[in-house]
């Protein structure tokens, strides 16, 4: 999977990377900077990423799996080995959809 560009988001006019996808550094700082960043839930900080965080606005809020609640979820971004990814629409649970 190629890497989602700042190009290819100005040309879709709205985000459209796929969950797991490499972004480029301007697309992570970005989003970290356009709202007061949440961390991430404490088990997905622990696989594999060193930094990361929640984008502080929910993008849509629904049932979680896990216990049945609705609940708010986040785009996420994480990074890991100096590259940076969207980990999906993540709640404080740790579930993506």
């Amino acid at each position: 999977m190629e890497i989602y560009t700042k190009e290819q988001w100005s040309k879709d006019r709205s985000f459209s990377a796929a969950v797991g996808q490499e972004v480029e550094e301007n697309i992570y700082y970005e989003m970290c900077d356009c709202l007061p960043p949440l961390s991430l839930p404490r088990a997905e900080t622990t696989q594999g990423y060193s930094a990361g965080f929640r984008v502080g606005e929910p993008y849509t809020h629904r049932q979680s799996a896990k216990t049945g609640e609705y609940t708010a979820f986040y785009a996420a971004f994480g990074k890991r080995g100096g590259k940076y990814y969207y980990l999906g629409n993540m709640n404080k649970y740790g579930e993506i959809i």
